[in-house]
């Protein structure tokens, strides 16, 4: 079985969290009917949570200037081109994309 990384969390107020109703569900890679990622299959009570968080932070992200806003989104694009390799593996074993397709995506 190949397995895509550690345990998935969710990103709820700066925090990596399960589920708070310890749901999970496991992610199968249609090409070879394998487990390769079991990912928290969260609730409203999480939805909620991540609400209330970026309810919290908008004012401190809305004080930013433009040009600090457009900095902060360039270095987010940065980061995504530099696991561009690592994120096409993840959709070829999660959604049976070929390869080339996945990197393209």
């Amino acid at each position: 079985m190949t397995h895509l990384g550690s345990p998935a969390k969710q990103l709820i107020d700066g925090q990596w969290v399960d589920a708070s109703n310890g749901g999970s569900w496991d992610v199968i890679d249609p090409g070879t009917e394998q487990v390769v990622a079991t990912v928290p299959f969260g609730g409203a009570a999480d939805a909620n949570r991540a609400i209330e968080a970026a309810s919290r932070a908008w004012p401190k992200w809305r004080a930013h200037t433009a040009y600090e806003r457009a900095a902060i989104l360039q270095r987010a694009a940065s980061l995504l081109r530099e696991r561009a390799p690592e994120l096409a593996r993840v959709t070829v074993h999660e959604c049976g994309k070929p390869l080339l397709d996945a990197t393209r995506e």
